[in-house]
């Protein structure tokens, strides 16, 4: 069970850095960076949605108690991705990543970890 959700969130840092690039080219241009990064993890959100959609049928989760063990491991594997990149790649000081859970300074990076938590329990109640 924990390779195959492993399995499936795999494709979830490529969709983020797949909408960090469209921030990059076509929010930033036109917005500043506070408001580009908003708009941002709604995009995630959205592209995480229709994935888990797309995605849903493979991933065999039969009970509501594993749609929420399959959205904590999905939050804890982002934020294990989250810290290592920027800690390891970027230079960032943990002080510095855990500045963009900051839901009160107005940053939603918390949001789309929400999303991935509820996403699975979400999918399998309108499925059954």
């Amino acid at each position: 069970m924990l390779v195959k959700k492993f399995l499936y969130w795999l494709p979830m840092p490529v969709i983020g850095v797949v909408n960090g690039v469209l921030r990059q080219t076509a929010l930033l241009p036109f917005l500043d960076e506070f408001i580009a990064r908003q708009v941002s993890a709604v995009l995630l959100v959205i592209f995480l949605t229709i994935y888990v959609n797309a995605v849903w049928r493979r991933l065999g989760i039969r009970s509501a108690r594993e749609a929420w063990m399959t959205g904590l491991i999905w939050v804890l594997l982002t934020m294990i991705f989250e810290f290592s990149l920027g800690y390891f790649v970027s230079g960032l000081t943990f002080g510095q990543i855990w500045e963009e859970y900051d839901l009160f300074a107005g940053k939603l990076w918390t949001l789309v970890l929400i999303a991935l938590l509820i996403l699975p329990p979400i999918f399998h109640r309108m499925r059954r």
